[in-house]
């Protein structure tokens, strides 16, 4: 598909990397996640470990702690107290940063450059997605297709209407599947620069569609261009027509 709408990755934050007097990115924590504890001074009780299912860490001297349902920042305040209230450490800096984001995460399917389970490291709108995916690839449909887990109708956007209306380009949740479908194609032969089959773009007019087939040779002409539309022929095209799925166009020779 040519000139092709560019989404742009704007406005997210950098990595959860939360610490005391940090800003939190707002992530919340879930079973999976694999998360790095420091405390500042004391390395012993550093470690590298694992939510587990019952939403809890293990650190070391003070034991069990809760991480679900808890930003990493929130986490580190909540060890933080914890190692102060035991008479651990007196004053403690802890810090907690995400190594890997396992219990958020959206399935990205279909013609992109780079499909994917992508994590929700922070929350992402759909066109951040697709543009973290690497667009759409040629052969891809110009419309996006969202099925929630939620059990809400499945949501469709087109691309150009995702890239200028705000409002369209709706925020993501844990376990969403976000698929381009391939592009629906239209095909022009006979009397064209370039014959051949070429993927259907949202408003586009069989005058639009024979000139992206290179439009009449010099032996052709726009006053012969038959239509043939569900292998069935229409006649004599009007090229201000919208194109459908499966069009044909044959350009025919001029009188000479």
């Amino acid at each position: 598909m040519t000139n092709r709408w560019k989404l742009v990755l704007a406005g997210l934050v950098a990595a959860a990397t939360p610490a005391v007097g940090q800003q939190d990115t707002g992530y919340v924590l879930g079973p999976e996640d694999q998360i790095e504890l420091t405390v500042y001074g004391h390395p012993d009780m550093t470690v590298k470990t694992r939510v587990r299912s019952d939403g809890t860490i293990t650190v070391p001297v003070i034991g069990p702690v809760r991480a679900t349902g808890r930003s990493p920042g929130e986490l580190s305040d909540a060890v933080a107290e914890q190692l102060r209230k035991e008479g651990v450490i007196q004053r403690p800096v802890v810090s907690v940063d995400v190594a890997a984001f396992n219990s958020k995460t959206v399935t990205v399917l279909g013609a992109l450059n780079t499909p994917g389970v992508y994590a929700l490291d922070h929350p992402y709108s759909l066109s951040a997605v697709v543009a973290r995916a690497g667009g759409i690839r040629p052969d891809g449909s110009d419309r996006i297709v969202l099925r929630r887990t939620n059990g809400t109708p499945v949501y469709s956007v087109d691309l150009a209407t995702l890239a200028t209306d705000k409002s369209t380009d709706v925020m993501l949740s844990a376990g969403d599947t976000v698929f381009v479908p391939p592009a629906e194609l239209f095909f022009v032969y006979g009397q064209v620069s370039a014959p051949g089959s070429y993927p259907m773009v949202s408003g586009m007019t069989l005058r639009q569609a024979l000139a992206r087939a290179g439009g009449p040779t010099l032996a052709g002409t726009e006053k012969k261009v038959v239509l043939y539309r569900q292998g069935k022929e229409v006649g004599q095209a009007d090229l201000s027509a919208p194109v459908a799925k499966g069009d044909t166009l044959f350009v025919r020779e001029r009188s000479f």
